[in-house]
C-alpha cells in the first residue's frame, strides 16, 4: 500500500462563498497531511484575470485574501497565490509553477461561471497532478456529466 503525501494544495477561487466547500476539503486534507493551501484567485470568466495586488484592489483578490486568513485562523498554513485567469491552461500552469500535489475545485464556482464541464475536462487533460472536484451537495457514486467516480462527496480525477 502506498501512502500519498499532499504537501501543497491549490484551490482556485473567485472569492465567493461558492468556494467554501472546496476550501473545507483542502483545509481537512492540509491538516491531516501537515500540508499547505494556496488560494489561487481566478477571474470571473475565461478571458478575465483579477488585477494584481500591486496594481489595484480587486474584489476577487481581497476576498481570496480573506479566505487565506480564515484558513490561517483555523490553524492551516495558507498563502495567496498569484492571480490567474479562469482557464484550464492557466490553472494547470499555475499549479505546476506552485509545485502543487493536488488541485481542489469547486463545482459551484464553475457552475456560476458557466465553465464546468469544459474547464474540468481540459484541466484533467492538461494537469499532471490529481484534481479533487467538490460539489456543494452530497454526491452519488458517479458524476453523470463527467463519467468519473466520486470519492465520498467529491470527484477525484487525474
Amino acid at each position: 500500500m502506498m501512502n500519498w503525501v499532499v504537501s501543497t494544495i491549490v484551490v482556485p477561487s473567485d472569492g465567493s462563498a461558492s468556494v467554501d466547500h472546496a476550501l473545507a476539503a483542502a483545509r481537512s486534507l492540509a491538516r491531516s497531511s501537515h500540508g499547505r493551501v494556496l488560494v489561487l484567485p481566478v477571474g470571473g470568466s475565461a478571458e478575465s484575470r483579477p488585477t494584481d495586488r500591486s496594481t489595484g484592489s480587486s474584489q476577487v483578490i481581497l476576498a481570496a485574501e480573506r479566505q487565506v486568513n480564515e484558513l490561517r485562523d483555523a490553524g492551516v498554513r495558507a498563502e495567496l497565490a498569484p492571480a490567474s485567469a479562469l482557464r484550464a491552461a492557466a490553472i494547470a500552469d499555475a499549479t505546476r509553477q506552485l509545485d502543487a500535489d493536488l488541485t481542489v475545485l469547486s463545482l459551484a464556482m464553475l457552475d456560476k461561471n458557466s465553465a464546468r464541464n469544459t474547464l474540468i475536462s481540459e484541466l484533467v487533460a492538461s494537469s499532471a497532478d490529481p484534481i479533487l472536484v467538490v460539489p456543494e451537495a452530497p454526491a452519488h457514486e458517479m458524476d453523470a456529466n463527467l463519467g468519473i467516480p466520486r470519492v465520498g462527496s467529491a470527484v477525484l480525477a487525474g
